[in-house]
């Protein structure tokens, strides 16, 4: 057991993402910690990156191999592992790195005023599309008050409604981190390949208690073997990822609790994501491929406007 244990799903084809990501947990200064790292089938094994650390540090990872059964299965294995008298869960993507403080700043939080969940800033290396905002620059004033010792630390009173807006800009999985007993209630969908994030946040903001947040950076996204690097609009993982996400929405929209500000960002996100199913379609078809016929249909179960967008947007097209 130790005080902080983290979960980190491997999957790599090249060498040294690993190791990177280990180091910047052992460099936290924290020696109260236990890395469960879930082999994932990856082509390239853990086993080769942990042979280079020095022996201390490998004495505090528990090596998990396991058939290929994707990162939400990973991340369950982990979870699984986590001792039962451990305090904290983080979670740490094996081609993302956490920067000094993050550990800290989580313990700290999580062991005072009764936060269930606790996450930092994030930042990039240049290389994605769109960089990730600080938490304060986009949750609003209604949904946080500040807590702490300074101006960076605020409790998210209400995270249901903060779901119903761009969390996606200013929260990741790997500056996100569990008290225990919240660790212990939740898991991973193993129905959801991918939104699997947005579906476990809702999972925890249902399960009770304030989250907390800081706009310190806590962790720089990496580039490794990553679902999304370079995946395109065409591509069906797209259109399921908008189609689970929407299914995330449904659920939340008939939580009894959101107000209206909370209601209406969720209805904006439900048109995006609506529009971004159906562009993903024509453009599949502008590809001379067939459309995800059977996602379409699911997606109309979720959200029957779509049929009444698309007649739209292909009456626009009719010659005059």
């Amino acid at each position: 057991m130790a005080r902080f244990e983290t979960v980190v799903p491997y999957f790599q084809r090249e060498p040294g993402h690993l190791a990177a990501a280990l180091e910047s947990v052992f460099a936290q200064g924290i020696g109260d910690v236990l890395v469960h790292v879930v082999d994932d089938g990856s082509p390239r094994p853990a086993r080769l990156d942990l042979e280079t650390l020095a022996g201390a540090d490998r004495a505090r990872v528990n090596l998990i191999e396991q058939a290929n059964g994707g990162a939400t299965a990973a991340r369950n294995r982990g979870l699984d592992a986590v001792s039962p008298d451990a305090a904290f869960v983080a979670f740490l993507d094996s081609d993302d790195r956490w920067l000094p403080g993050h550990l800290e700043r989580a313990g700290r939080a999580l062991g005072a005023g009764g936060a269930r969940l606790f996450y930092d800033a994030v930042t990039t290396d240049g290389t994605f599309a769109e960089d990730y905002a600080r938490p304060g620059d986009l949750i609003a004033a209604e949904t946080a008050r500040p807590f702490g010792d300074g101006p960076d630390s605020f409790e998210i009173a209400r995270p249901l409604e903060l779901l119903c807006g761009d969390w996606f800009r200013h929260l990741h999985l790997s500056v996100t981190v569990l008290a225990a007993p919240l660790a212990r209630a939740v898991r991973f969908n193993p129905a959801f390949p991918v939104a699997e994030d947005f579906e476990f946040f809702y999972r925890c903001a249902r399960a009770g208690g304030p989250w907390q947040a800081s706009n310190l950076p806590g962790a720089v996204r990496g580039t490794g073997d990553n679902l999304w690097h370079g995946i395109a609009a065409t591509d069906i993982r797209y259109g399921r990822e908008k189609l689970l996400s929407m299914k995330v929405l449904s659920a939340l929209r008939r939580e009894p609790s959101l107000d209206g500000t909370a209601r209406r960002a969720a209805a904006a996100r439900v048109r995006l994501y609506r529009e971004q199913f159906y562009w993903s379609q024509r453009d599949r078809i502008r590809a001379g491929r067939l459309p995800a016929l059977g996602l379409a249909a699911q997606f109309l179960l979720h959200d029957p406007a779509l049929a009444a967008f698309a007649l739209g947007r292909i009456a626009c097209r009719q010659p005059s």
